[in-house]
């Protein structure tokens, strides 16, 4: 659900001279990379930026240091590349249940959804929440990532609410930006709720009745 990341960008390395053979990596290759991409999920969504090293991901990942190194070089590379790679997960599963031009009703059921899908992967919903609180106050190379998720998440809800405003499913006076801040604010409190107390804290269902109270408030 967020945009192309900061850090992802500025941790990628630059293309290579034109004309310049492509490395290709072999099949084995693939597989430990992608083993160590999902052990850095996990770290990182453990302990966070500053709490994880890459000799414990290597570790981990039953492979040594100079075999991590050869596939990422440094710590900002591979939490780069994890998190570009869990941004391809999640805008892949976010497309499925997001439609072009949607209105702010579809909008609204597209991050219900989510949440179902999120209330089964503690351990992502744990990281984003992580990277975002450690990233809030000084230096941290997620924090350019973070503000640009909001802003995206923001901006899903905002467009959807034009869109609604201009077909005349919403009462014209809805404010797109009020509106997207509330559902930004809801969904990611409960997630934090939950997160310390999953059986203390429906997500999906209070979530549920905060969108369907915000449908019936704002439906024209």
């Amino acid at each position: 659900m967020s945009e192309s990341t900061s850090v992802a960008k500025s941790a990628a390395r630059k293309p290579g001279k034109a004309g310049a053979p492509v490395r290709r990596r072999s099949p084995r290759g693939e597989e430990a990379r992608a083993r160590i991409l999902q052990i850095a999920i996990e770290a990182f969504a453990e302990r966070g930026y500053h709490g994880t090293s890459i000799n414990e991901i290597a570790k981990l990942a039953g492979i040594t240091m100079p075999g991590l190194l050869h596939h990422f070089p440094s710590k900002i590379e591979l939490f780069a590349a994890m998190l570009r790679e869990q941004e391809r997960r999640d805008n892949a599963l976010f497309s499925t249940f997001f439609p072009v031009d949607a209105g702010v009703f579809e909008v609204l059921d597209a991050y219900v959804a989510m949440a179902k899908v999120n209330v089964g992967r503690p351990g992502v919903l744990q990281l984003f929440h992580l990277m975002t609180a450690e990233s809030a106050a000084g230096e941290h190379p997620y924090r350019a990532t973070a503000v640009d998720h909001f802003r995206a998440a923001r901006s899903y809800v905002a467009e959807g609410v034009r869109h609604s405003i201009e077909r005349g499913e919403i009462v014209a006076e809805a404010d797109p930006e009020r509106i997207a801040a509330q559902v930004v604010g809801m969904i990611q409190g409960l997630e934090n709720q939950w997160l310390h107390e999953h059986d203390g804290v429906q997500l999906v269902e209070v979530f549920r009745d905060f969108v369907d109270a915000l449908a019936a408030r704002i439906r024209a």
